[in-house]
């Protein structure tokens, strides 16, 4: 598993697992 910053990105593993991830 990859994590960038980027509120894009973390949308995009969001999508794809189904899990919600905000980072602020």
């Amino acid at each position: 598993m990859f994590l960038v910053d980027s509120n894009n990105f973390y949308r995009y593993i969001d999508r794809y697992n189904g899990f919600v991830i905000e980072k602020n």
